[in-house]
């Protein structure tokens, strides 16, 4: 029997799409996706939705808002006929029947294959190592079915976090007996096989790559058509709950939002003394390691990969890669080059969050990205009277939207170390 998608509120009331079996599609406002919403508050691709045999899921796509399932928000979930999605200002109901309509359209359709049977991975030991074609369809498994079983040499365990790029889990190394975070990629993530293949050149540049204040890569590459990568577990907390246990509970000491900035910026001159720029700075990528509270990047591989894409880009034009409260006013504006100051503009926001519990600029993400394209932040000292003026000026700097502040050096903060500026 005929399944559809049918908007019954939003911009787009009134029209519907078919669903065909073993299908994937994607919701949400980029062009890529099968149903393309003409609501503002969706994100570029929001969910998806898998037909197979004749059981239709749903799955959020690390969307900045969330999908809600009859009013519930939700990671994914099995979806039956007369089951509503409310995306934004969007809501879509699964129909078992086709009804009167305004647009009928079907769906621009993402085919399910077979996964490949051998790995293609790259591990530090080995990373000079590469596989054969890969498949150009996606391969049929939903990532969230994979806790408990075997990914390659991996135990997977539960899901850890998830992002617009994919899914992290807690899993074991068997063959070490070692912990490890697995990253598991959207299947269409990177869209296209040539991004995959510069993902894996990124691989193999950045396994050789350590640092004290960066997540080690521990291995990465591709099994059963899935692109992953295994580093280091950390124990800790994220910037992210930091941020929003000081918006809850009061404000953070400085000196501990100064110690981030030491360690971030180490990593990110790290980074930069090696031309890469991570574009995607954000509380979501830094923890915090709880046994010695040492400070660690994640996310550089990723940026290589996206350093790597040029003509064939993994982001369309016009799309944010990141979260809009931590980017730089050229990548909202959708400038195409990109380099070395836009993480400082988001390494200034992130010390403004962690020192005021909230970001520079808050709202909508309309109001957000109108706000920093021609606003300034109010002083963080209008939320947190005792920063010193001399941190306080330096995050100011930072977030400057023109002729930022050259890259902060460790010494230069050790300036604001406790008991270093006056009245600290």
């Amino acid at each position: 029997m005929s399944l559809y998608l049918v908007m019954t509120s939003g911009p787009d009331h009134g029209r519907q799409t078919a669903l065909q079996d073993h299908e994937i599609v994607l919701i949400g406002r980029g062009e890529l996706c099968g149903v393309q919403l003409n609501d503002p508050s969706a994100s570029r691709v929001h969910c998806r939705v898998t037909t197979a045999k004749g059981r239709v899921y749903l799955e959020d796509a690390g969307s900045r808002w969330g999908t809600l399932v009859n009013g519930t928000p939700v990671e994914s979930r099995e979806l039956l006929p007369g089951d509503c999605i409310t995306i934004g200002d969007s809501e879509i109901e699964l129909q078992r029947r086709q009804t009167r309509a305004t647009t009928i359209s079907p769906a621009r359709k993402r085919k399910l294959a077979n996964p490949l049977t051998e790995p293609e991975e790259f591990t530090a030991d080995d990373f000079r190592r590469s596989g054969g074609k890969l498949f150009e369809q996606t391969p049929a498994v939903r990532l969230v079915d994979l806790v408990g079983e075997t990914f390659s040499r991996y135990r997977v365990g539960a899901v850890v976090a998830r992002s617009r790029s994919g899914i992290v889990f807690r899993a074991l190394e068997t063959s070490k007996n070692r912990t490890v975070a697995l990253k598991i990629f959207w299947p269409d993530f990177f869209r296209e096989e040539r991004n995959i293949q510069r993902f894996l050149r990124a691989v193999r540049t950045t396994l050789p790559f350590e640092h004290e204040n960066l997540i080690q890569l521990h291995a990465a590459g591709r099994h059963a058509g899935l692109c992953f990568t295994a580093a280091e577990f950390i124990e800790g907390e994220s910037l992210t709950a930091i941020i929003d246990r000081v918006g809850v509970a009061g404000m953070l000491d400085w000196r501990k939002a100064w110690r981030v900035a030491v360690g971030v910026t180490q990593a990110l001159q790290f980074a930069h003394e090696k031309n890469i720029v991570h574009r995607n700075l954000c509380p979501d990528n830094v923890l915090v390691r709880s046994e010695d509270q040492v400070v660690k990047l994640g996310g550089l591989m990723l940026a290589k990969a996206l350093d790597e894409v040029s003509d064939a880009r993994i982001t369309q034009p016009g799309e944010l890669v990141g979260d809009a409260h931590y980017l730089a006013p050229e990548q909202l504006a959708g400038e195409t080059h990109i380099d070395q100051r836009a993480d400082l503009y988001s390494l200034g926001a992130m010390l403004y969050a962690i020192l005021t519990g909230r970001p520079p600029f808050v709202g909508s993400v309309a109001d957000v990205i109108r706000k920093a394209l021609g606003s300034s932040p109010h002083p963080p000292t209008k939320y947190h009277l005792a920063i010193p003026a001399m941190f306080e000026g330096i995050v100011l700097r930072l977030l400057a939207k023109r002729r930022r502040s050259s890259n902060p050096t460790p010494e230069l903060l050790t300036a604001t170390r406790p008991g270093g500026p006056p009245g600290a």
